[in-house]
């Protein structure tokens, strides 16, 4: 599939000469450009176009992390010496102030400040990695605490039922489809040694 990249980045609220549009990252879900500035002392944009395949209200999906975004903004700016800019993500508005752009062929399309100098992972190699991400998810929790979550909608029902996947893992070990319940034995029975306590935040919800 092809994309008109130039007429979907004119839909955005940005001023920069664009040199090139590189596709970015390892992500399976979305396709994902990084917008390369002419100029090499601008840090340019990631573009995403949304799966709505898999998000298919992104009116909610979008309305969602702008609320968050904010939220993270206003109390990032808050902490002394922080840089909300370099540690909260940027979304850039389209020139009809949304904050995606929905185009002809039923596209959706968002845009964010890219983050230069900045590294994401796909696999934990040390356990330095995994501190460094447990830390800065509880610095996240820890920021959004006092954000109203009666604001947020549901983007996917039914996504964290912990409940609802075991019992679909029940189901699927049950029919066993292709024949590779044997092979996962060990894996099985990790899974079933922890569902209670899996389902205990859920849990605390109710």
């Amino acid at each position: 599939m092809t994309f008109n990249i130039s007429e979907i980045i004119s839909r955005f609220c940005i001023k920069e000469k664009i040199e090139a549009v590189i596709p970015y990252g390892s992500g399976h879900i979305n396709d994902t450009y990084y917008l390369k500035p002419a100029n090499p002392q601008l840090s340019g944009y990631l573009l995403q176009r949304i799966n709505h395949h898999v998000f298919q209200n992104v009116d909610v999906l979008m309305g969602n992390i702008q609320l968050v975004t904010n939220h993270l903004k206003e109390k990032t700016s808050q902490i002394p010496g922080a840089d909300p800019d370099r540690e909260v993500l940027t979304i850039v508005l389209s020139t009809d102030g949304q904050c995606f752009h929905h185009d002809p062929d039923g596209n959706y399309w968002r845009m964010y400040h890219f983050l230069k100098d900045t590294k994401s992972y796909d696999l934990v190699l040390t356990e330095q990695q995994a501190y460094e991400g447990g830390k800065a998810f509880g610095k996240f929790q820890q920021l959004l605490s006092d954000m109203d979550t009666n604001l947020l909608k549901e983007t996917i029902p039914g996504f964290h039922d912990v409940t609802m996947r075991l019992d679909q893992l029940t189901k699927a070990i049950a029919a066993d489809s292709v024949g590779r319940v044997q092979h996962v034995l060990p894996e099985i029975a990790i899974a079933n040694e922890r569902a209670g306590s899996m389902a205990t935040i859920l849990n605390w919800g109710k």
